[in-house]
């Protein structure tokens, strides 16, 4: 949201920056080139090792309703489909703020929450092992506060 005579201006950088990356992100692609696989390798396993165990902690508990609207391949990040009677920005300023726990709502990616349920877009790109494990029962304690009514 910007004030209507800043628009052509704005769409000039954005045209820049979808354009040609800034210099400091071609020289960090550069590097990650010059790396090579023994580099890039054992990351890409992380991130494969990663997206196994968020799939195995939200299938741990069927009863709850959260399902993922399709596996996450080639990413590092997952769209969840949850029960709550909050949406959007509501709900990740109440998963944020009561239980430690940040994601984007589906809304932020123009996805309509179906009626009594929320998206939420959650990233594991940069999450160890353990953090992982945490912040999935953050996310699963604030979904089940929330839908036990207001805080």
């Amino acid at each position: 949201v910007v004030p209507r005579e800043l628009m052509e201006a704005l769409a000039k950088v954005q045209d820049t920056v979808l354009i040609c990356p800034p210099r400091l992100l071609q020289r960090a692609a550069v590097a990650a080139l010059a790396a090579g696989e023994t580099w890039l390798t054992p990351r890409i396993a992380a991130l494969g090792e990663r997206r196994l165990q968020l799939l195995a902690l939200l299938s741990a508990e069927p009863a709850e309703d959260l399902r993922l609207w399709a596996e996450p391949d080639g990413a590092f990040y997952a769209l969840l489909d949850a029960p709550s009677p909050l949406a959007g920005e509501a709900l990740v300023k109440r998963l944020v703020l009561e239980h430690g726990v940040a994601a984007l709502p589906g809304e932020s990616f123009a996805l309509v929450s179906p009626p009594g349920r929320a998206l939420l877009r959650l990233s594991y790109g940069m999450l160890d092992a353990d953090d992982l494990t945490t912040a999935v029962g953050r996310l699963r304690q604030g979904l089940v506060a929330v839908r036990s009514g207001p805080a």
